[in-house]
């Protein structure tokens, strides 16, 4: 039963009281138990009604002006306020112990660590491929050559990161037909991202790409070859690295490089903006053994 039913209850045993006492006098209240309303909460939204009995003990005289059973009413309507204040409060400062630990349970996870390399012996690669294949992806046109060097350097050490382990100095293609000729130099990081340990394979990126690509069968056409623009220098290739052939194999899936800028002499050959890539495998000349940890 409601609060409201609970006053309604109250209200006619005090008409009642009143209705039946001898004229002139005052009833005289039964020893037991009027049940009032109270409210208790578990939850600070969610309420559950309970009984809150306040006793008339025997010999106790109840006004038929009503003025004692509803001063008990209100005390027992504060009380329930009361009441609900306090779990409510108990509620709120439970949700916010909750979050607190939380928190503080995330700032107590341990940091992943990072995930280091070792590079024997390092120093100055030659990398040198045979067949290797440039492709305009947008013309669906390949360019195979005959050979091509890279040259750059690695670190040397245990505990190196991943980005930067290395750096590539230059691509250079040779033998192309239709003397197309390709050449790509500047300070492009060699990266490292993931190791197989049963395989020894070295995934790996070379980024910063920045370079110019020639057609020396059409005198004065050449274009720059970068990734999202000519002069972004943030052309990217993936490759791998496998310690068992000592070669560092480039990918063509995976890249972002485009052509930029072609001469008028190209009149076509060579489309602004058209993606290519290029693949090739680069046998290093000195023995080099890039693994994780």
């Amino acid at each position: 039963m409601g609060p409201a039913g609970l006053t309604r209850e109250a209200d006619q045993l005090s008409a009642a009281a009143c209705r039946a006492r001898p004229q002139g006098a005052e009833l005289e209240a039964n020893s037991g138990s009027l049940v009032l309303a109270g409210m208790v909460t578990r939850l600070p939204d969610q309420y559950l009604w309970a009984s809150m009995r306040v006793t008339a003990n025997r010999g106790a005289w109840v006004s038929c002006g009503d003025s004692g059973l509803i001063a008990a009413r209100h005390q027992a309507n504060r009380q329930g306020k009361g009441v609900r204040a306090i779990l409510k409060g108990w509620g709120r400062a439970l949700v916010m112990s909750a979050a607190a630990a939380s928190v503080i349970g995330l700032a107590a996870a341990p940091a992943l660590a990072a995930t280091t390399w070792t590079v024997k012996p390092g120093g100055a690669v030659t990398g040198t491929a045979g067949k290797t294949v440039v492709t305009d992806v947008t013309k669906a046109l390949s360019v195979p050559c005959t050979g091509s060097v890279m040259k750059g350097t690695l670190h040397k050490g245990s505990g190196l990161p991943g980005a930067g382990i290395g750096t590539v100095s230059s691509f250079a293609f040779s033998g192309c037909p239709d003397g197309v000729s390709v050449t790509i130099t500047g300070n492009m990081p060699l990266n490292a991202t993931a190791y197989n340990a049963t395989t020894k394979v070295a995934s790996m990126t070379v980024t910063k790409i920045h370079g110019t690509i020639a057609v020396s069968a059409i005198p004065g056409c050449s274009a720059t070859i970068d990734g999202t623009g000519a002069t972004a220098k943030n052309g990217m290739v993936k490759a791998t690295f496998s310690n068992k052939t000592n070669t560092l194999t480039v990918s063509a899936k995976g890249g972002n490089l485009h052509i930029y800028n072609p001469t008028t002499a190209c009149n076509g050959a060579v489309g602004n903006k058209d993606a290519v890539n290029f693949t090739g495998a680069y046998k290093f000349g000195a023995k080099q053994t890039i693994t994780s940890p």
